[in-house]
């Protein structure tokens, strides 16, 4: 008998989810066939960023209902692994979205773009998210790389102009079992958390919103 591949485990995974996300499922297929607009190559993107979110989902729910009891030692390392794959590809479909206009629900689609460069920055970069616009916040500010009282006797500081800079997304694990980022937003001069269960929810909707008015969905956001 040979042995099992670590290529069937992973198709076995992503087929175990599709199946037990039918929903989240259909709603992804009906989202890429309606969101891509004349650019058929976001079609397969959006499908495989939905594939993705699948595989997360199930996870995610499995942690929160306990199903693995005592988990792998790596399991939330491996969690967050696929996690910040699904953040970098979901950012760069929303941003042809919108530098090409494609679809409606334009400034929803700006604002959940913006969201996710700020986790994608420090994923991608090892930097701060500083090209968002931000009135009384320029680009050469300083920041703190802890939450405020995180550390206290080791305050610390990223410096746009210092050439060893940098900055890192800490990852925690949300009550609904996903994965959660706690990033600086220049937005609101602050650490922000960003959890990759709400981001994908909200980029569903956005998607499916784009459906025809000849085929309405009764879908509402999850928050």
């Amino acid at each position: 008998m040979s042995p099992v591949s670590a290529t069937s485990y992973l198709c076995a995974s992503f087929a175990i989810a599709t199946a037990r996300q039918a929903e989240a499922h259909r709603r992804w297929i009906k989202a890429s066939g309606h969101s891509s607009g004349n650019l058929l190559p976001l079609i397969p993107a959006i499908q495989q960023l939905g594939k993705l979110d699948m595989l997360l989902r199930q996870v995610e729910d499995e942690r929160f209902l306990g199903i693995e009891g005592e988990e792998p030692f790596n399991a939330a390392d491996i969690q967050a692994k696929f996690s910040n794959l699904w953040v970098l590809n979901a950012y760069e479909v929303f941003r042809v979205l919108v530098d090409r206009r494609i679809g409606d629900n334009i400034e929803s689609r700006v604002r959940l773009r913006d969201d996710l460069s700020v986790v994608r920055v420090p994923l991608a970069k090892f930097e701060v998210e500083r090209h968002i616009k931000v009135e009384g916040f320029g680009k050469k500010d300083r920041i703190p790389l802890h939450p405020k009282g995180a550390l206290p006797d080791q305050e610390q500081w990223f410096d746009p102009q210092d050439p060893d800079r940098w900055a890192m997304a800490g990852f925690l694990i949300s009550r609904r079992g996903s994965i959660a980022w706690e990033v600086f937003d220049r937005r609101n001069a602050g650490y922000t958390v960003f959890e990759r269960r709400e981001l994908a929810d909200r980029a569903l909707d956005l998607l499916i919103r784009s459906a025809p008015p000849s085929q309405p969905h009764d879908e509402t956001r999850a928050e």
